[in-house]
């Protein structure tokens, strides 16, 4: 039998847990009904709500609660991005917001903000929400970004009829069927879910952004309907018949990369495209970009592509990228003088002649080709970044006339002799690497008055060679791991 000194000890303790959580309690019940009530009651709060009252405290630039209070309660915008926030109730009473930001916080209960019925701009990127049925109430939203959360469900966004923006990427949707009515989309992102049937958005016409990357999508042909289609992203999808996007003439950029296509010939109608990737498919053929004259920015990499002829009237183009190809023959380049990008790295080129009249280019890559010759090189005078990686080249002295060069690499050739390097009249910082040559000496460059850093590892120079030339040029600033 207990000894009545212990009972009544458990009866106290009793009474002293009640009350502490009766008071925790009341201030948890009492504290939705103002934001001024929410900040008189903060030290009875719990830690995360606390942390909500306080971030609004500072955004409102005072901790005196009625000040606060007035100051918030007027605002029509507010921006509470990487807070910490994980609670939202003291927001319910701004009930004047039109515009409200919480990217990444803690977020997983948006309830509370079913009372902002204003809201025409609402972003909640970097949460951990799964639930958005409380949002179905906010029929004034306009745009509304979901980015990156744990979300499978989104019937309840069929009642913002409204909606012209809607961002869901990254969440783990597959059923979109109830996007259907939202006839007022212009802009919506679905990257990175796992939807394969697209057939609800072929009525959604308003529609001139849509991405749809990485979704494990093979038939676009409900595509075809989305005449004012401006920007298409179509990105590692299972796609290989392209021929819906032949009626998408309003097209201006367009997102093929890492898919199985190997027809592109529906592209042939699409003259509008400004910029076009295609990276990682398995094309041979691209005859049927040469009808698309208003291209500026056209990426081919990693396909099977022999023969670019087709590209010789694509004189619009400011950067062309044919990396890991099979070419030869770049001739039908010579043309294309607007290119400030060009990349050729990966293929098999042995003369680049053709380039020479190429002055707008800014940055060049040839590396991993079969190149010797570089002196047509030397009147590209706008190059900054010229890259030679693994070529066959010796001699590099024409490279002394690039004067804007910020950035040189000729890694991996065939180089014994630096004295070239002195003869550059760079008038910016220089980076040179030559790792992997056959360089033995660099006394050649004791006089150096440019700034240069040179990189070398990798050659065969004795160490002890290095002490006095970086004496005699302070300019120089070597690295070299033997």
């Amino acid at each position: 039998m207990k000894s009545t000194s212990t009972v009544n000890l458990m009866i106290s303790m009793w009474i002293f847990s009640s009350w502490g959580w009766g008071v925790t309690q009341a201030a948890e019940s009492h504290r939705g009904s103002s934001f001024i009530e929410w900040c008189n009651q903060q030290a009875n709060l719990s830690a995360n709500h606390r942390i909500t009252v306080e971030v609004l405290l500072a955004e409102a630039d005072t901790n005196d609660c009625e000040l606060a209070a007035k100051n918030l309660l007027s605002r029509t915008e507010l921006r509470l991005t990487s807070k910490g926030i994980s609670d939202l109730s003291p927001l319910s009473e701004f009930t004047n917001l039109e515009k409200l930001v919480l990217n990444v916080n803690q977020i997983t209960d948006v309830r509370p903000l079913a009372k902002l019925t204003n809201l025409t701009l609402l972003f909640l990127p970097g949460n951990q929400i799964e639930d958005i049925s409380p949002l179905a109430r906010l029929t004034n939203l306009k745009s509304l970004y979901l980015d990156g959360n744990q979300i499978t469900d989104i019937s309840p966004l069929a009642e913002l009829t409204n909606l012209e923006r809607l961002s869901l990427p990254r969440n783990q949707i597959t059923d979109i069927s109830l996007l259907a009515g939202l006839q007022n989309l212009e802009f919506l992102d679905l990257n990175g879910n796992q939807i394969t049937d697209i057939s609800f958005l072929s009525g959604l016409q308003n529609l001139e952004s849509l991405d749809l990357t990485l979704n494990p999508i093979t038939d676009i042909s409900p595509l075809a309907r989305l005449t004012n289609l401006k920007e298409l992203d179509l990105r590692v999808n299972q796609i290989k018949d392209i021929s819906p996007l032949a009626r998408l003439q309003t097209l201006r950029t367009l997102h093929l990369e890492d898919n199985p296509i190997t027809d592109i010939s529906p592209l042939a109608r699409l003259i509008n495209l400004t910029a076009l990737n295609l990276t990682l498919n398995q094309i041979t053929d691209i005859s049927s970009l040469e009808r698309l004259t208003n291209l500026s920015y056209l990426d081919l990499r990693f396909n099977q592509i022999t023969d670019v002829s087709p590209l010789a009237g694509l004189t619009n183009l400011k950067s062309l990228n044919l990396q890991d190809n099979r070419i030869k023959d770049i001739n039908p380049l010579a043309e294309l003088t607007n290119l400030e990008n060009l990349d050729l790295e990966f293929n098999q080129i042995t003369n680049v002649s053709s380039l020479a009249g190429l002055s707008n280019l800014s940055s060049l890559d040839l590396s991993n080709n079969y190149i010797k010759d570089i002196s047509s090189l030397a009147r590209l005078t706008n190059l900054t970044r010229l890259y030679l990686i693994e070529n066959q080249i010796a001699d590099f002295t024409p490279l002394a006339e690039l004067t804007n060069l910020q950035s040189l690499a000729l890694n991996n050739n065939q180089i014994t002799d630096v004295s070239p390097i002195a003869e550059f009249t760079n008038l910016k910082p220089l980076y040179v690497y030559l790792e992997d040559n056959q360089i033995t000496d660099i006394s050649p460059l004791a006089g150096l008055t440019n700034s240069v850093s040179l990189f070398l590892e990798g050659n065969p120079i004795p160490s002890d060679s290095f002490e006095g030339i970086l004496n005699c040029s302070p300019q120089l600033r070597c690295s070299i791991a033997n």
